[in-house]
């Protein structure tokens, strides 16, 4: 076997052609679910939680296939958004589309939708995962690293403990914040290199703009791990070395600077008719 990849459903052995004798590269893809069977998969027995916080959980299905059921309930219209069919745009985010735009939508979402990450900070939930503690910062295992056998699948969450003012990179500021990143960096790439035996030359550390969640936080992913969808998108992660570069140069850099993202037409689609209403980006041809 070549690679084995859980997360892509993909794996590469090397065989030898039966007439020929030849050495030969086998692809080996798995299908997705067909509809008409899932209903079937989730009547599995021997279901068990191994995970759960606030509205998050998931569980482990034994017979008859192995399989990993992850759960949001009660799911809001934005969880059913997040994973419905997605079209993508592209839109040059200025300081003044920021302020007419993203930070109204920041402003309105309630406290509840970040309730997990107050319960991690606060010591009430997953304190299993955690590595890493300061006063300014906790690191710990994201969920969907689930085969801690597998270095290549490392997935660490950085978040830090100021709470409602710093929520993305955009709130970031030299003078408050610049020392902090830079500790950041150093104590969790030791940490990693401490527990994994992974060298900081393989891990990846960024933010992600727009983020999953409003609160600021870092990943810190191994280099040629599964990518876990989009998180390495052009478009969305910024690594924290050029954050802290940014901020070296000038403080007020976020507050200032014109950031290019990627939107989905389902799950942004107010901030994306906005945008059409300030001539921003247009949708069509």
């Amino acid at each position: 076997v070549l690679n084995n990849n859980p997360t892509e459903k993909v794996a590469v052995a090397l065989g030898r052609h039966r007439k020929t004798g030849e050495d030969a590269v086998v692809i080996l893809n798995r299908h997705g679910f067909e509809e008409d069977a899932i209903a079937d998969e989730l009547n599995l027995s021997g279901i068990k939680e191994i995970f759960h916080n606030s509205r998050f959980s998931r569980h482990q299905g034994t017979s008859p296939c192995k399989l990993t059921i992850e759960v949001i309930c009660p799911a809001m219209g934005k969880d059913i958004l997040k994973y419905s069919p997605q079209e993508w745009y592209v839109l040059r985010e200025t300081p003044a589309i920021y302020q007419a735009i993203t930070k109204p939508m920041v402003d309105a979402i309630p406290e509840a939708d970040i309730q997990w990450v107050y319960n991690i900070l606060d010591g009430k939930k997953e304190q299993d995962q955690v590595h890493l503690k300061t006063e300014e910062f906790l690191c710990l295992v994201d969920y969907k690293w689930q085969d801690k056998s597998d270095p290549k699948g490392l997935h660490l969450l950085s978040l830090v403990r100021e709470r409602k003012t710093l929520r993305s990179i955009r709130d970031l500021e030299g003078g408050k914040h610049l020392k902090m990143l830079k500790t950041m960096k150093a104590s969790i790439l030791l940490e990693i290199n401490k527990r994994y035996h992974i060298p900081a030359s393989q891990v990846l550390c960024y933010f992600h703009y727009y983020p999953t969640f409003w609160h600021a936080h870092v990943h810190f992913t191994h280099i040629s791990g599964p990518s876990f969808g989009s998180t390495h998108a052009v478009g969305k992660a910024i690594l924290l070395d050029d954050v802290i570069d940014n901020l070296t140069m000038d403080p007020k850099y976020y507050q200032k600077a014109s950031i290019t993202l990627r939107l989905s037409a389902v799950k942004h689609s107010k901030a994306l008719e906005e945008a059409v209403k300030l001539n921003a980006l247009s949708l069509h041809a």
